[in-house]
């Protein structure tokens, strides 16, 4: 075979190598797409209330916070 031939398969086999892994990473990242857009469309993970929410009791507005609420409010500062 001649230098020109090797070449020619090469670049030949190097195409097809690039082009069939595009392919595979575009049916990879079309899945992902897909399973998110469902996610977002179905909205099921923003109906949940929060863990800490659902587990509180709703306090009267003029009660004095808890001690865990002050606590947490001066972490913040």
């Amino acid at each position: 075979m001649s230098w020109w031939l090797w070449v020619l398969v090469g670049a030949g086999a190097f195409l097809v190598l690039s082009v069939a892994v595009s392919i595979v990473l575009a049916v990879i990242l079309g899945r992902i797409g897909a399973e998110v857009s469902h996610m977002v469309e179905t909205e099921v993970w923003t109906n949940a209330p929060l863990e800490r929410e659902a587990l509180e009791e709703p306090r009267p507005v003029d009660a004095p916070p808890s001690r865990s609420e002050q606590a947490a409010a001066s972490r913040r500062r």
